[in-house]
């Protein structure tokens, strides 16, 4: 089953490059979604994203939006850079989101 995760502050691109470049290494079938509410450092980080997910030859698809509502559908791991996007996001719908993605994993946790 193909997992996604979302990065929140993605537009730091060394942040994302960082955990991009650990996430390929685990060689996961997932889904990358990458937010940020800046548009112009989204583009540089997702061209980035997928320049590295490129050279090592996987499959994992890339999503990126300022829109962290839409990434976020889906979600069942999400990553957020302290640094950039708590102090600029609503902490409640972030909240709101991570608690859903808790629910998602426990539930197939007793699937199993």
């Amino acid at each position: 089953m193909r997992e996604k995760v979302v990065l929140i502050g993605a537009g730091s691109a060394s942040f994302t490059r960082g955990l991009v470049a650990d996430l390929l290494q685990r060689e996961w079938d997932m889904e990358l979604g990458l937010v940020d509410i800046d548009a112009e450092a989204l583009a540089v980080a997702e061209g980035l994203a997928r320049k590295l997910i490129q050279a090592k030859k996987v499959a994992i698809e890339v999503t990126a939006s300022t829109d962290r509502r839409e990434v976020l559908k889906g979600a069942v791991d999400v990553v957020i850079n302290p640094k950039k996007s708590v102090l600029t996001l609503e902490f409640s719908v972030v909240l709101e989101e991570v608690g859903r993605a808790l629910d998602v994993i426990a539930k197939k946790l007793v699937e199993k």
